[in-house]
This record gives C-alpha cells, structure tokens and sequence, in this order.
C-alpha cells in the first residue's frame, strides 16, 4: 500500500502530511528535534491495523515556517477538521505529547485514545541540575551560531540521554536524529514559539477522560521521567509504561516493543 502525501490547509497557512493504512484513524505527532520521518517504521508498521496519519507542525519538515502568532494544539485541531477524521486515537512523542495534551484538554470530543510518549508538559520546571546546565550551555551554542556543536549536544542530551554512552545508541538513530535537527534547526531552537495555551495545563489534566498510556525510555532524563509520573497520576485511569534501553525517542530505539504496545492499546476493549 502506498503512502498518500499532501497538504492540508488550516486557517492561513498548510501543513504537511503523510497518510498510509485503512481503519481507525492513528494520528501521531513528532518530537521538537524531529519532523514526520521519525515516524517512518511506526507507518509501515502501524498501518497495517490502522489508518496512520503523520504531519510536520508549522516550521517543521515540509510545513511552511510560522508568519503569525500560532499554537500547534490549534492546528492540530483544524488539520484534523480538514481531514475529516473522526474518533482519533493520537500518538505524541514530547513536543507533540504536549501539543496532544493541550488538544485533548481543549477538544475532548475531537480524540479517541491517547498515547503521550515522552510527554513535554507546559508550566513544568525542569529541576535536575545537570539538564541545567547542560542548557546553558546550548542557549551560549545557539547564540553563537554553532550549528554543529548544537545538534550534537541536543543528541547527547536527549538521544544519547546522560546516563549512557553515545557508542551504546545505533549511529542510524543518531544519524537520522541529527539530520531531522540541522533540517529543521529554526524551529528546534525555538526561534518560532508558540503562544500559551490560555489555560494552566498541569491543573487540568484530571479533565482528560480518555483512555491514555504514557510511555517513557528508561535512560530519559530525570525530569521526564518526573512529568511522565505526574502525567499518569494526574489523569484518571492512566497506566505508565517504561520502555527498557531507550531515551526520550524509544520508538526510534525499541520499535518493536513500542509498535506492539500502541497496537495492544489501541485495539483491546
């Protein structure tokens, strides 16, 4: 089966996306160092029970960069009113587990079942001293224009994770993670931010009755594996799973067991 391109058109600007499968719609939405090529296994695979849909948010891939004040909960909200999706089931993976987060809180009748994977969260402040100043050491890389030297923290970070060593994670992972960064560096530097959801996030989630799981790679930073605890806690009847031997993109290092839990939660009664 062939995947369908496209662009599907949301207030005044388009978004990219790729759509593959038959079924009930799979709506997954990337990392904020990544663009939908992260997803590439997830459509092959995943697309065979559902029916996968994987967008750039603005700035990202081969959706237009922002030229308004913008919030991707929104436009995921139009994109999926675009399409005419109905009963989404959503998979997001930090960036787009926040953009999830804030779309299910807003639009609780626009999705179906939730997956936060490695779940960015608004108004959480980071607290371990390490990821601290390993970013006041990116903020210094960023303002000198070091492009390089940024994409290869931003791996150690958050790819390589700081528990591990960088020989211990496939160089096709690191590869691709840092070809997606230096494609997209303008957004992953955050030079296009979004405008506050409008409503405090953390205070909130006990509204999300959907069913959701929230899934994190063991070798995360501290303070992720933090908001996926308070996630899970504070949403009705969540469950948390921990996916062994992976940092904050395990769909990327442990495919097989990722594809496999979305499948059991997305298709038991």
């Amino acid at each position: 089966m062939q995947i369908k391109t496209g662009f599907a058109k949301i207030q005044n600007t388009k978004l990219y996306f790729e759509m593959k499968g038959t079924g009930k719609p799979l709506l997954l939405l990337h990392s904020g160092l990544a663009d939908h090529r992260m997803w590439a296994e997830q459509c092959r695979k995943l697309s065979r029970y559902f029916q996968v849909i994987i967008p750039d948010f603005r700035g990202y891939g081969k959706s237009p960069a922002p030229s308004e004040p913008f919030s991707h909960f929104e436009d995921m909200f139009y994109f999926i009113q675009n399409l005419k999706l109905k009963n989404v089931n959503i998979v997001g993976c930090s960036l787009g587990g926040k953009v999830a987060i804030e779309l299910v809180i807003a639009h609780p009748e626009a999705v179906n079942r939730l997956i936060l994977v490695s779940p960015g969260l608004n108004g959480y402040e980071y607290q371990d001293v390490e990821t601290l100043e390993k970013d006041a050491i990116l903020e210094e890389l960023i303002a000198d224009g070091k492009r390089q030297e940024v994409a290869d923290l931003l791996i150690d970070i958050w790819v390589v994770g700081l528990k591990r060593k960088r020989d211990t994670v496939s160089l096709d992972v690191i590869s691709l993670v840092r070809e997606m960064i230096l494609d997209n560096y303008y957004s992953v530097v955050d030079k296009y931010p979004e405008t506050s959801p409008g409503f405090n996030v953390i205070s909130r989630l006990n509204e999300i009755h959907v069913p959701t799981l929230v899934m994190i790679g063991d070798e995360d930073l501290s303070d992720m594996l933090a908001i996926s605890q308070l996630v899970a806690d504070r949403i009705p009847g969540a469950k948390r799973l921990e996916i062994n031997n992976a940092a904050h993109l395990p769909n990327l290092e442990n495919g097989t067991l990722f594809n496999q839990s979305v499948i059991d939660f997305l298709t038991q009664v």
